[in-house]
């Protein structure tokens, strides 16, 4: 059995490899980019000879969620309900607020209407549920946020927190895996609700909390590893599919399954054996694995499809985008991190006391 904080270094390993899974994914794919509302590129390469190759990176988003459950899971144990809020919120605010910020100078630079881009950018700040966003990456934090409303009500409640975890992990499986057989059977359902309720993805965080629960030597995790691993597989699943129809090729989903388990097994084996000693680069690569997702699809593209139309050719071109990314990301979280996250825990604090979240803080039997 590991500690509660045990510190496990494969989960910041396999964190920035699928971040920059998805990374590859966007700059060297460019159908995804019709979706990217971003004026201001010139013209982008063709890489669409990669497509066959690539296509597979989509799925670090299903490894963030898997790596999110086992997260918060260890994260949460012993904590107030007012002190999970504002860990929670320090995490993703900071960093998403000034990259919306950066974003929206570079659109309104590049000429991009006044109000419908700071609406864009006030629904990401916001994480708002049904899209309209300056940056379509947003989409995955609401999954994220909905998953920590979760857990932050069970710590309100008088049930440990170890049986309200496995609870959250049965339901969250059993609505996953139902409602994959139901769009199996009769196509996925439109709309953000699917999204915003954890029915398309909830499987990968409940998996994430088994994992967490095995590496503590909690027993009884067979069944929901029995409904979680069919319900995340079927996601990922219709998700390639839905790439496919996108690209109009044909995408096997062997490969993105066979990524997203060989993530998950290292994971379990990783997390029986958790690390003392801090390795100050496996921790970088993790933190800076969320500017890096953040920043990529715009900051990112940008650079690559300026490189580009500088003479550079395509491959060099998003190299050159990914390395970027990669050391803007590492800035950010080396030197502007810092400055703000002082000032957003004073809000941060300030919102909890005047909610007073201390008044759900009950005593655990």
């Amino acid at each position: 059995m590991i500690s509660k904080r045990a510190y496990v270094p494969a989960i910041d390993v396999v964190r920035c490899f699928a971040a920059l899974s998805v990374t590859l994914f966007h700059l060297a794919i460019t159908w995804p980019h019709a979706a990217v509302p971003l004026k201001v590129l010139p013209p982008y390469p063709d890489m669409s000879f990669l497509n066959g190759y690539l296509y597979f990176g989509f799925v670090g988003v299903e490894i963030f969620f898997v790596i999110s459950g086992f997260v918060i899971a260890a994260s949460c144990q012993g904590r107030r309900p007012g002190d999970f809020f504002v860990g929670r919120a320090l995490r993703i605010l900071p960093l998403l607020w000034t990259v919306v910020l950066a974003e929206t100078v570079i659109y309104l630079a590049g000429g991009a209407p006044l109000t419908p881009t700071l609406v864009a950018a006030f629904r990401s700040m916001t994480i708002w549920p049904n899209g309209g966003w300056l940056n379509s990456v947003v989409w995955t934090l609401v999954p994220e946020c909905v998953f920590y409303a979760i857990i932050w009500a069970s710590l309100t409640t008088r049930v440990s927190t170890e049986r309200a975890l496995i609870a959250i992990a049965y339901a969250l499986a059993i609505g996953c895996g139902a409602f994959q057989l139901f769009s199996l059977a009769f196509g996925s359902p439109g709309g953000f609700l699917p999204t915003f309720l954890l029915l398309r993805h909830g499987a990968h965080f409940a998996l994430g909390i088994a994992l967490w629960a095995r590496s503590r030597g909690q027993a009884g995790l067979l069944p929901i590893f029995c409904m979680a691993i069919p319900g995340a597989l079927l996601e990922i699943y219709q998700q390639t599919l839905a790439y496919g129809q996108d690209a109009h090729v044909f995408y096997t989903a062997a490969l993105p399954a066979a990524v997203w388990a060989a993530a998950v097994v290292l994971i379990a084996y990783a997390s029986k054996r958790p690390s003392a000693e801090l390795k100050p680069w496996v921790r970088i690569a993790g933190l800076v694995t969320f500017p890096i997702y953040l920043l990529h699809k715009t900051c990112g593209a940008l650079i690559v499809a300026a490189a580009f139309a500088a003479g550079v050719p395509a491959i060099p071109a998003v190299a050159l985008g990914m390395i970027a990314t990669v050391a803007i990301a590492w800035a950010l979280v080396e030197f502007v991190e810092p400055i703000l996250r002082p000032i957003f825990r004073k809000g941060l604090e300030l919102v909890a006391r005047n909610l007073n979240f201390a008044r759900f803080a009950v005593p655990r039997p």
